[in-house]
């Protein structure tokens, strides 16, 4: 928003780093039916494609549900499962903009 501006300089990097370590605690099918309503992140790549990042908890747990892109071998790989994740990492997924933003000015 205009009116607005980022809380520090380097707050976007976060989301970058959060990618980077990402680590799962478990692995389940995907079942589409479950994902109710999701956060969504979705990443560009250097090379025009991109990843996309739901996050949703269900059933008590933290899980994501990551796809890409890229058509080659190994996409429909990665989205066919849900991927279980520790609360610290759930929560790089699940920011708002406001989040990142630093307060309304008065």
């Amino acid at each position: 928003p205009s009116d607005r501006s980022l809380d520090y300089p380097s707050v976007t990097d976060e989301l970058a780093r959060s990618m980077v370590n990402l680590s799962f605690t478990d692995v389940s099918p995907h079942e589409s039916s479950r994902w109710k309503s999701p956060s969504l992140m979705k990443f560009s790549l250097a090379d025009g494609g991109t990843v996309s990042v739901s996050a949703e908890m269900i059933d008590g747990k933290r899980w994501l549900h990551l796809s890409n892109s890229d058509t080659q071998v190994g996409s429909e790989t990665l989205a066919s499962w849900d991927y279980e994740v520790t609360s610290y990492v759930f929560e790089d997924f699940t920011k708002s903009l406001d989040d990142l933003l630093a307060e309304k000015p008065e």
